[in-house]
């Protein structure tokens, strides 16, 4: 009777072991899969235009969207910028960079842009 527990806790670990590496190699291709291909969707309700008075006196608009960084070299506008990390597979190469289905929105104004806050000391009307 106990050499029947025993194979049967020895085969219960392995059918765990078993299951476990399945599950281990179907997420991590799920997850190289899945970085691939990246989506990014920006919407005109989180972005933000403000005017700011610089201490030359002169207004500027600062641009803001939600959750994202800011651009910031010196003598350049700061703008908003998304920055993408891929994982790419050890055994690949990547030959190209494919960016499709873009659309451009047009903002009707003018619009003087701050530069980088190193340039300029700028503050909040």
């Amino acid at each position: 009777m106990s050499n029947n527990i025993i194979f049967i806790e020895s085969m219960r670990k392995c059918l765990l072991r078993i299951i476990g590496v399945c599950l281990f190699i179907m997420l991590m291709n799920t997850v190289v899969l899945a970085q691939v291909k990246h989506q990014n969707y920006f919407t005109r309700a989180e972005l933000h235009i403000t005017s700011i008075t610089a201490t030359d006196g002169n207004i500027y608009s600062s641009i803001l969207y939600s959750n994202l960084q800011q651009t910031d070299e010196q003598s350049k506008p700061c703008l908003p910028v998304k920055y993408v990390k891929l994982i790419i597979p050890a055994d690949q190469d990547v030959e190209k960079v494919l960016i499709k289905d873009t659309s451009k929105v047009a903002i009707t104004a003018l619009y003087c842009l701050s530069s980088s806050a190193a340039d300029t000391n700028i503050h909040q009307l």
